[in-house]
Order: C-alpha cells, then sequence, then structure tokens
C-alpha cells in the first residue's frame, strides 16, 4: 500500500524537504483514475516528531 509514503516539496534552493508520512487514505492508484468521488490521503506531520526522528536515526 501508499502507507509509508512520503510527501515531499522542492524548495527554491532544489533541496527536498519531507512534509508528511501518508498514515491512511486512497490509493494512489484510484486517486489516478480520477474516480467521480472525493477521495483523500492523510498524512503524519513528521515536523511534530522531528525529536524522536533525530533521536532514532
Amino acid at each position: 500500500g501508499d502507507s509509508g509514503g512520503g510527501l515531499m516539496v522542492q524548495l527554491h534552493n532544489g533541496r527536498w524537504l519531507l512534509l508528511g508520512v501518508a498514515s491512511y487514505g486512497s490509493s494512489c492508484d484510484k486517486l489516478l483514475k480520477k474516480i467521480a468521488q472525493p477521495l483523500a490521503q492523510v498524512y503524519t506531520n513528521v515536523k511534530m516528531y522531528g525529536g524522536e526522528i533525530d533521536k532514532f536515526t
């Protein structure tokens, strides 16, 4: 599935920043097929866990 996948944004300087990690929601396959009903993906805000991430990586 898509869980654990990153939500990334490219900064003006060309570097990439991880904003979130996919928690649950519609699969990318369904999103790309543009199904008529609204679909969503929920992400965990990694900034909220920065201290823990730094501690264990």
